[in-house]
């Protein structure tokens, strides 16, 4: 009863403000029966402490999850308290916040024709680079196995947006580099975006029927992309040994195949907008993406839009690389490299979308607007000790030459208690000397 209490508590408090953060979280996957009713409730604290350039950066953070779902219909809520605390070491100058806010919040309706959401939601495409945001407006997906179609609307502020005023913890690094930055909107109405993919999957079954989800399954779970995106959860480990239940033949043969394997993965088509009271000129991309499967399960993602607006016209390009080995003992090695792009039609053109899925860099956030830049990572996992290593780079082709180098240890404990230490050398821009990074972070479920 008392835990019932508290989230009623925290959601009324939490509806009054225009706030919120995008911790990477796995609430959703934690949430319990409330007297074993169909309401499912779960809480989420998160503690962390670190140094950064000549500064203490402190963070703590409480927030709760509820969740009513039945066949068709589903009601979702995320909402807490979250407050940061940064301390200048030479100057002896502490700066302090406190806010309320919303991660969450939203109606889902599941059915044949697909899932439609509308509320505050977490809201992504199908290709690499256009979407990844928390959106006010509304949601469809209709999947019929090779055939997807995903299609968003609604409008973005500063308050909620994935590189927010909380996004992560962008907003306890704060570090002047010089480098541009996006701009999001102070109200409702500011920027708005609609758009879509369309994407074909020559490998998948035929889906003859929607089958509505299930509460149980993590639905609501933030941004689950791959290995190297900002937005992942960076407690996930490779739960599976792929080769374990192979015969060493059936290996042998396994490992021939995968090296002649070649195939279309998926294929699609994108076309996306921004406007809004900010934006004088709306403007448009359109393009292709896909994924291709070359041989030794070598995985090559390549996206092309075009950017049309009266005079910022060019053409956006990406190209990703992915490789996974499995190891002895189950463990896992992936590697990843990414290079972002753009070429001017226009003279001094520049590329004008701000909410694509890409934030490189953990103090950094290189976004579209840094372009051209490049990512690569190598993330070693160890599922039997719930264990993960991580190293990253990012940096820019450009005379200001910013640069990143990431390292990340995580360390899971029974699922409910979640370890990360991660530490960092940035440089370039106008940063006069190298900053440095550590930090430590614990999350709890309960």
């Amino acid at each position: 009863m008392t835990k019932s209490l508290l989230t009623i508590l925290i959601i009324v408090v939490a509806l009054a403000a225009r706030a919120q953060w995008e911790c990477p979280s796995k609430l959703a996957a934690h949430l319990d029966p409330v007297f074993e009713s169909p309401v499912l409730v779960g809480f989420e604290t998160q503690l962390s402490s670190g140094i950064l350039d000549g500064n203490s950066i402190n963070t703590a953070m409480g927030f709760a999850g509820i969740d009513f779902t039945t066949q068709n219909h589903s009601f979702y809520f995320e909402g807490g308290i979250k407050g940061w605390w940064k301390y200048d070491l030479d100057d002896k100058t502490l700066y302090d916040q406190y806010r309320l806010g919303l991660r969450e919040m939203f109606y889902q309706y599941r059915g044949e024709l697909g899932n439609f959401t509308l509320g505050l939601q977490s809201s992504t495409f199908d290709d690499d680079y256009l979407l990844n945001e928390r959106v006010a407006g509304a949601g469809y997906k209709l999947d019929l196995g090779r055939w997807k179609l995903s299609a968003y609307g609604g409008t973005v502020t500063k308050d909620f947006a994935r590189n927010g005023i909380f996004c992560t913890t962008g907003f306890i690094y704060d570090l002047p580099t010089g480098q541009n930055q996006v701009l999001l909107g102070n109200s409702l109405g500011d920027k708005n975006l609609g758009g879509f993919t369309f994407t074909y999957f020559p490998g998948k079954d035929k889906k003859t029927k929607q089958i509505a989800s299930s509460s149980t399954v993590d639905e609501f779970e933030t941004f689950e992309d791959d290995d190297f995106s900002e937005s992942e959860d960076e407690f996930e480990s490779f739960e599976s040994n792929e080769f374990e239940s192979l015969e060493p033949n059936s290996l042998q043969q396994s490992e021939v195949k995968s090296i002649l394997d070649f195939g279309i993965e998926k294929i699609g088509f994108a076309a996306y907008s921004e406007f809004g009271n900010w934006i004088s000129n709306t403007f448009y991309h359109t393009g292709i993406f896909a994924s291709v499967k070359l041989p030794g399960d070598i995985y090559f993602n390549p996206e092309a839009l075009l950017q049309i607006e009266a005079s910022n016209k060019g053409i956006i390009y990406l190209a990703k690389l992915e490789k996974s080995f499995t190891l002895k003992g189950g463990n896992r090695l992936s590697l990843s490299g990414a290079y972002y792009g753009f070429s001017e039609i226009d003279k001094n053109a520049m590329v004008l979308n701000s909410y694509s899925n890409i934030l490189a860099g953990e103090v950094l956030r290189l976004d579209a607007a840094n372009m051209p830049f490049y990512l690569f990572g190598a993330k070693l996992n160890f599922p039997s000790a719930n264990l993960h290593v991580k190293l990253q780079n990012a940096g820019q082709i450009n005379t200001e030459d910013l640069n990143e180098w990431d390292l990340e240890i995580g360390k899971k404990f029974k699922d409910r208690l979640h370890l990360n230490v991660k530490g960092g050398l940035i440089k370039g821009g106008d940063l006069e000397d190298k900053a440095f990074l550590g930090r430590l972070e614990a999350r709890f479920y309960f």
